[in-house]
Formats: C-alpha cells, structure tokens, sequence
C-alpha cells in the first residue's frame, strides 16, 4: 500500500471521527442556547427546550459506499495489494474498522461514475454472479462477519414496471437480488437494510 492510499484512508477515518465530535460539539450549544431562551424569557412565549445532555452520543461507527462503479477498479488490482487494502478496511480493530457497507443494486445504467450490471438485464433474465458488487459483499464479511450490509437501487432496467420505478416489477426485481444473495453468495449473510 502506498503512502497516498494511506493518507487517502486515514483521511476519511479522520474525517468521520470529527464529524462524531462536531456532532456532539454542536449539541452542548444547541442545549445552552435553550436554556438561555428559557431564562431570558421576558416575552411571555412558551419555548420548550430540548435537554441534549441525557442523550447518549456513543460513538457506533461507520462505513462505507459503493456505488456508481467507485469500488469497480479495486477488483483489477493485484491480489497483494488489494488484500491489504481489503484489510485495511474492514478487519476489526484495525486500519478504518468499517462497520457498515452500502452497495448499489446495478441497474444497468449510468448512475454516477460508470454502469453497474444489473442481475436482471431484461424480464427472464437472471444472473447473480454478474458485477462485482457480490465480490465485496463476500470479502467484507470474510473480514468482518458483523458488518453491517446495505443495498439500495440508483436505477433499474427499462423493462421494469414498461419504466415506471414504483411497480410490483420493481419489487420483484429487489426480491430477485435478495434471492441471489441468499442463495448464490451464503457467505455473504444477511442484508441487514435494502433501499430503493
């Protein structure tokens, strides 16, 4: 791993630790300026303050996106390096310990920076090993068999609902990548969250 892919993870590790401390920052101030409001009420006004400091901001976590083809040139990489990026990722207690992971559900189409395969390019079509979106599913719970497993569609084949996204095809669709989930890629595990 080089030096700028460490930085580059550590950032974002970074990164997610001071938005858990801007969160809790925020808050504190957030519970002054009630209580301020509440003692400098002149105007007879009924306020009703909100008392953040029994509120539990315990640090749960966090994870990590693939979607709109971001991950798609991991899979290219040298087995040596990429293990060691997969490491760095999702082993416990080590390097980013990500505790969620959020795949997109390819829709055979250009959603953000390239095309995710579909698992169902047109109606009797079905093909779950299609993509790479199952690969790091299989490689995240390898590393760690808690993480957190979400999937969600940017977009689906024409051929759903004649294009109308909100249909019965739609849910079908969905169910069919639960299905080979389940069935084609066990080690995976559940899918803790599914999302349109």
């Amino acid at each position: 791993m080089t030096v700028d892919q460490l930085y580059q993870l550590f950032h974002v590790l970074l990164l997610s630790l001071l938005a858990a401390d801007v969160t809790k920052k925020a808050a504190a101030t957030a519970e002054a300026a009630a209580n301020t409001r509440v003692r400098n009420n002149k105007h007879n006004s009924t306020f009703y303050p909100i008392y953040l400091r029994h509120v539990d901001f315990t640090y749960d976590g966090h994870g990590a996106l693939s979607a709109g083809a971001s991950s798609r040139l991991l899979y290219d990489y040298p087995i040596k390096q990429r293990d060691e990026i997969l490491d760095y990722l999702f082993t416990p207690n080590f390097g980013a310990s990500l505790d969620l992971l959020k795949v997109e559900i390819g829709g055979d189409s250009q959603s953000t920076d390239g095309t995710e395969a579909s698992h169902a390019h047109y109606r009797e079509d079905l093909n779950c090993h299609r993509g790479y979106e199952w690969w790091l599913l299989e490689e995240a719970t390898k590393r760690n068999p808690d993480i957190i497993l979400y999937a969600l569609s940017w977009a689906v084949p024409k051929w759903i609902g004649n294009d109308t996204y909100y249909s019965e095809d739609n849910i079908q669709y969905h169910l069919s990548w639960l299905k080979c989930a389940r069935d084609e890629h066990p080690t995976i595990g559940n899918i803790d969250y599914i999302g349109k």
